[in-house]
């Protein structure tokens, strides 16, 4: 009896013992029992059939069907049995299923979000616990996004239609709120930037006008110089032309006042061969002046002789007559070479003066021949500084054409430049304006 009893314990502590362990293969038999130990057998036998309808299958299926699932992989196989609604297999087919079905609908809610399809709602009619919590997350996440992508879609659109006074009035968290702070702090940073850039463009223009204005002035005023400066032109060529024919004539008057000067110098030279003969004939009238008034002295000796000898004539008498015929002859020739000495001596004296006087004149005439001389040379130097400055200013004045006629060009270069800063400055008031035009579009206010 002991024996049996410890038997029978045997068999029931290993048929638990495998139970335990999963394992429900090992059945009872009951065949050849009797009384308490049939009793239990059978006990354990409805046990483990009882436990194998609860679980579904095998212990060991339902461990594998769990792992999968706690892997995430529902692709596994539930063995199910046909009937099978209330075993832990079937609740967790049915798992299964929601699992499936609710990763479905989160694949169709992400591709309507990637498409960018924020309208999709998941139904939280039918749902309960956590497939019903999961769908409203769904739907609150689609909510968040729909109107947070919303606003920035408004205020985007807003902006490029122009309107920069579009702002995105409600607070988003996290990267929904950044996006909804950048897309407000560009709207503001570009409506700062486009104010600064309206502000700029009226600058533009306004200095574009005035640009435009002070280049027609000076392009006018170029135009001017440039008209200026070829009538300029014109008259250096003529006073250069001038001043040319000036010099050549002024080398010919150097020619000429040399020729003259050195006639002047012959002049002076035969003047000064006449001063000098007249002084010889001045000095000859003075000595036969002073041998004339020796010949008058002899006839007024012979005079006296003479009339001395007619007193003693007389005082002899009749002897004496012959003499005194003699003495009055000699008286007669000494009173006649004495008038003839007389009118020679006046005649001289009238040729002294005269020769005196043609001296004082020809002393004259030599220092005016000497002065005309001077003049002469100072005038042929004269004429020659003429003819060298005339030289000179007319190089100067062929240089001051040349001047003229490269700052012609350059007057010419610069009206050319002018008017294209007259069509650049027209291009830039018309690119202002439109580049006003185009900043019209924008809305700041």
């Amino acid at each position: 009896m002991r024996n049996e009893l410890r038997g029978i314990v045997l068999e029931v502590e290993l048929a638990v013992k495998n139970m335990g362990k999963g394992d429900f293969s090992h059945e009872i038999y009951l065949t050849d029992r009797i009384g308490f130990d049939r009793t239990i057998c059978r006990a354990l036998n409805e046990l483990r059939a009882g436990l194998l309808l609860t679980i579904g299958g095998t212990p060991r299926e339902v461990v594998s069907v769990a792992q999968a699932i706690a892997m995430g992989d529902l692709r596994v196989h539930i063995p199910l049995q046909p009937g099978d609604k209330d075993s832990i297999l079937a609740a967790m087919a049915e798992m299964k299923a929601s699992l499936l079905e609710m990763i479905d609908e989160v694949r169709e809610v992400v591709r309507a979000f990637a498409n960018g399809d924020f309208s999709y709602n998941v139904d939280v009619t039918a749902r309960h616990g956590c497939s019903k919590t999961m769908a409203e997350m769904l739907n609150a996440l689609d909510h968040m996004a729909f109107q947070g992508l919303s606003d920035i879609s408004r205020v985007a659109t807003a902006v490029a239609q122009g309107d920069l006074t579009q702002q995105v009035e409600l607070e988003y968290p996290g990267l929904f709120g950044q996006s909804a702070q950048s897309i407000n702090l560009t709207c503001k940073q570009l409506k700062l930037m486009m104010g600064r850039i309206v502000d700029i463009a009226r600058t533009i223009d306004h200095s574009a006008t005035e640009i435009a204005t002070v280049n027609q002035e000076r392009s006018q005023r170029s135009e001017q110089q440039a008209d200026g400066l070829e009538k300029t032109a014109s008259s250096m060529n003529e006073l250069a032309a001038t001043v040319r024919r000036n010099a050549e004539s002024a080398q010919q008057a150097s020619l000429l006042a040399i020729e003259t000067s050195e006639v002047a110098s012959k002049g002076g030279k035969v003047v000064a061969e006449v001063v000098k003969t007249m002084n010889s004939i001045q000095e000859s009238s003075r000595k036969v002046s002073d041998i004339i008034a020796v010949i008058d002295g002899l006839a007024f000796q012979t005079n006296i002789l003479a009339l001395n000898a007619a007193v003693e004539a007389a005082r002899a008498g009749e002897q004496g007559r012959g003499f005194a015929v003699v003495a009055s002859e000699v008286r007669t020739l000494a009173q006649r070479s004495a008038s003839a000495a007389r009118e020679i001596k006046q005649l001289i004296s009238d040729s002294v003066e005269k020769v005196d006087s043609g001296s004082l004149q020809v002393k004259d005439a030599g220092q005016t021949m000497d002065e005309i001389v001077l003049s002469v040379k100072r005038v042929t130097e004269i004429v020659s500084e003429i003819s060298a400055a005339s030289l000179e200013q007319s190089s100067g004045i062929d240089q001051v054409n040349k001047a003229v006629t490269q700052m012609d060009d350059i007057v010419m270069q610069n009206f050319a430049l002018v008017q294209e800063a007259v069509t650049s400055a027209g291009h830039l008031k018309e690119q202002a304006a439109q580049l006003q035009e185009a900043i019209a579009v924008f809305q700041l206010q």
